[in-house]
């Protein structure tokens, strides 16, 4: 049956032993098969141990390294001044960040010729810096302020421009995959596991109560 979240099949399915199990599921009966494992092939110990690490890790798209990873991240996890704070799970033995500043600022300024074209853009590009800097989610570093190699990366950042969106139409997105002579950011960072929930757990959520409730985040993208 071709529905409209894909093919589905249906009807009744039997096994060796001819044995069938029947359940009801929304007002209807459907068959499912019943897996055993044959008493001369029984599963050894490591097998076992194989299969319920790969269900456990690896059918949540999360590796043992991942999880370690994830694990060191949230124990960094701290609240200060009203805010949560989290350090950048920075990969072992990572390459020396270069110094990118002359890159970043070139985009910067090939940036500003831009936005100069449309001043309206400009304009709330500037205000949308100006509300980072209030709220703390941005600072201004002082030149004496400034580390050694490998401990200051500069971000260039771009504008993000959506006019059909209701709230914000305007996002300023910063570019940690950007790279000159030596890696990016992104490369000596961990990237973790993937975070978004499973959408079939959304749509059965969604159809479970009488009124959904959605929302929009005001965040900044790094």
């Amino acid at each position: 049956i071709n529905t409209n979240l894909g093919w589905v099949l249906s009807g009744p399915v039997e096994n060796h032993s001819q044995q069938r199990l029947e359940a009801s599921v929304n007002m209807s009966s459907t068959h499912v098969l019943q897996l055993e494992t044959p008493p001369s092939q029984p599963m050894h110990h490591e097998d076992d141990q194989q299969l319920r690490q790969f269900w456990d890790l690896e059918s949540l798209g999360i590796s043992k390294e991942e999880k370690s990873v994830v694990e060191e991240f949230t124990s960094t996890i701290g609240f200060k001044a009203g805010r949560y704070h989290v350090e950048l799970p920075w990969k072992e033995h990572h390459p020396l960040l270069p110094d990118n500043y002359e890159m970043s600022r070139k985009r910067l300024w090939s940036l500003l010729e831009r936005l100069k074209r449309d001043p309206e853009v400009l304009k709330e590009y500037d205000a949308v810096i100006k509300d980072q800097l209030t709220k703390g989610v941005v600072e201004i570093v002082e030149k004496e302020d400034i580390g050694e190699l490998g401990k200051v990366h500069y971000i260039p950042h771009h504008a993000v421009i959506r006019r059909d969106k209701e709230t914000t139409k305007l996002r300023i997105v910063y570019d940690a995959s950007a790279k000159t002579s030596g890696p990016s950011l992104n490369e000596c960072l961990y990237t973790g596991s993937a975070m978004t929930h499973n959408i079939m757990d959304i749509i059965l959520r969604f159809r479970s109560h009488k009124v959904a409730l959605a929302d929009d985040l005001n965040s900044e993208t790094t």
